[in-house]
């Protein structure tokens, strides 16, 4: 059984690996075109490690989505075989396909900077409008959109979400064993 809020994390990793990734893609895009330039020998060096530094985080973040894309599609796919949808969703996994598709594209245009950040920007927008589609489109098939209280890990909306009372706190009226011991022992202290 799927909890609904491990698909809603899913969806939010994804799209904040993504943004991360068309950001990526501007710097490293940018940082070709500087290098295009020919960059004299004291800038040089600092471009070698502005270079190096693009290239792990773009790795990482590379890597981030894959994993959250991952994730995302296997949440995606419990969420509707538990509610009878069709298991690919309306977008969400031809999103992930057409990113795959648009991330290999960039690397056979990756002669013209412009292009190539273009590209992979446009891989980053079709998933994220992907993903997005699918959340509303889940919602509105399955009811599956309600507010998430991390509080109390259901609907915020509940009168009873997350409003703890005096009473919660009044052991003897959930367990009269220690209400029994607290009288005990007042009753041991009086005696002092």
């Amino acid at each position: 059984m799927i909890n609904n809020a491990d698909w809603y994390a899913a969806c939010r990793r994804v799209i904040r690996f993504t943004v991360a990734y068309a950001v990526i893609a501007v710097v490293s895009a940018v940082y070709i075109q500087i290098l295009a330039g020919r960059p004299t020998g004291l800038l040089a060096g600092w471009m070698v490690v502005f270079g190096l530094a693009i290239s792990l985080i773009g790795l990482g973040v590379t890597l981030g989505v894959v994993l959250t894309v991952v994730f995302w599609g296997v949440q995606a796919a419990k969420l509707a075989n538990r509610h009878g949808s069709p298991a690919l969703g309306p977008l969400g996994f031809w999103g992930a396909g057409a990113f795959v598709v648009l991330f290999a594209l960039s690397y056979l245009v990756a002669a013209w900077p412009l292009l190539y950040g273009i590209v992979r920007v446009m891989a980053a927008v079709v998933l994220i409008a992907a993903i997005v589609h699918d959340r509303k489109w889940y919602a509105g098939k399955i009811g599956a959109e309600q507010p998430y209280s991390m509080v109390t890990g259901g609907d915020a909306r509940s009168p009873l979400a997350a409003q703890p009372t005096a009473d919660d706190w009044n052991a003897g009226l959930w367990d009269p064993d220690v209400q029994h011991d607290i009288d005990r022992r007042r009753d041991r202290s009086q005696d002092r």
